[in-house]
């Protein structure tokens, strides 16, 4: 959703799931194999306790979203088929930043 630029809120998350739920009942034998645990992005911190303030807090938020991002790298096509479907599905509730 970040290279997507997608304002990301709650309302969208069952969206997603549901999304998700579709794209699976064709692809049962797909899955993404994690990363190893060491391996899944350095950005480990609390980021409500160690940020001051609103913007620190989404910035410390999209700097773990860029190393989860990163960290599956080998899966990024298929998430970004499943990704652009869901943003084709939902573009007229969809805002970007």
């Amino acid at each position: 959703m970040f290279h997507y630029k997608i304002l990301w809120n709650y309302k969208l998350s069952p969206k997603l799931s549901d999304h998700l739920n579709l794209y699976k009942t064709n692809k049962s034998k797909e899955y993404l194999i994690p990363p190893p645990v060491l391996n899944r992005g350095s950005t480990t911190i609390d980021v409500l306790r160690n940020s001051s303030d609103e913007t620190e807090c989404r910035e410390m938020i999209q700097k773990w979203g860029r190393d989860i991002y990163k960290a599956w790298n080998q899966h990024h096509d298929v998430v970004d088929t499943i990704a652009k479907g869901f943003v084709e599905k939902n573009k007229a509730i969809i805002r970007r930043t």
